[in-house]
């Protein structure tokens, strides 16, 4: 069987190849240390790679488009049997050159940033962060769709199983925060903040018949479903905060069993627990 691939169908594939990573990196979408085993972490490098692979090609078809000729290092002697294709770094060059303002400076600087995060995890030693290395990707796939756009005015050919993927790449493209792990657009953040904020007020359940028991905070010594992490991993309260609202992990001081399970909270209520000097 034989397979044909121009400049631009080569592209798509390492992009659809570079999502499908993406996927399998967001397992979870934790982000905290100890929430990813290794295979997870390694799947954000090879990505990265990919999404790269896939820009440079796409610089590449800009570049043939005006004529074939641009894509090679000699453009006198382009088709000679030791010819080369160009550099990423000098396609993105000769692009400027070619077509002024066809991407920003700020792009320019973004993009060959990139190049050289990608340089590095092939020919160095590898250390990155998840959090830095999803927002630069989500803003790579971008940035590939709008130099896609200009250069071919074509639709970009995503396999259906990666739709979702490229959609929330963009989506956090514009939009994306993480906080105590977790990931959250602006709106999210906001409403998750109050929500750990409202939850500290209730320091105190009470049962069936009125009587009253203290909550246990994440971490305390009493906390037996504490597991070491820096965050709660079901609701991510820190340490020496009260668990979110019907959160698995919290544990009831009553029967020191899981507090959403064991059926001896019937709600949770603030009691004021400063002495009044009328009180002594």
């Amino acid at each position: 069987m034989d397979l044909q691939l121009d400049l631009l169908d080569n592209s798509h594939d390492f992009l659809n190849n570079a999502l499908f990573y993406y996927n399998k990196a967001n397992l979870d979408d934790g982000h905290e240390e100890g929430q990813a085993d290794l295979e997870t972490k390694l799947f954000w490098k090879t990505g990265f790679i990919l999404l790269v692979q896939s820009l440079e090609l796409i610089l590449k078809e800009t570049l043939r488009r005006t004529s074939d000729v641009f894509v090679y290092e000699n453009i006198d002697a382009p088709f000679s049997s030791d010819s080369k294709t160009i550099s990423f770094q000098k396609s993105v060059q000769r692009l400027l050159n070619l077509k002024i303002n066809f991407i920003s400076t700020e792009q320019k600087d973004f993009i060959l940033n990139c190049a050289e995060i990608r340089n590095q995890f092939i020919h160095y030693k590898v250390k990155y962060n998840s959090v830095d290395i999803k927002k630069k990707f989500c803003k790579l796939v971008e940035m590939y769709s709008i130099i896609h756009k200009k250069a071919t005015k074509e639709k970009i050919k995503i396999w259906k199983d990666n739709e979702y993927y490229y959609k929330d790449c963009l989506k956090k493209a514009k939009d994306f925060y993480v906080f105590r792990g977790l990931e959250f657009n602006k709106k999210e953040l906001e409403i998750f903040k109050k929500e750990i904020s409202d939850m500290q007020e209730f320091n105190y359940c009470y049962d069936k018949k009125g009587n009253y028991f203290e909550r246990i905070k994440y971490g305390d010594k009493r906390d037996f479903l504490y597991m070491d992490f820096k965050y709660c991993p079901h609701c991510a309260a820190k340490l020496s905060e009260y668990h979110l609202k019907m959160c698995s992990h919290e544990a009831c001081s009553k029967c020191g069993k899981q507090l959403i399970f064991c059926g001896c909270a019937k709600g949770m209520v603030h009691i004021d627990l400063e002495v009044n000097d009328d009180d002594i």
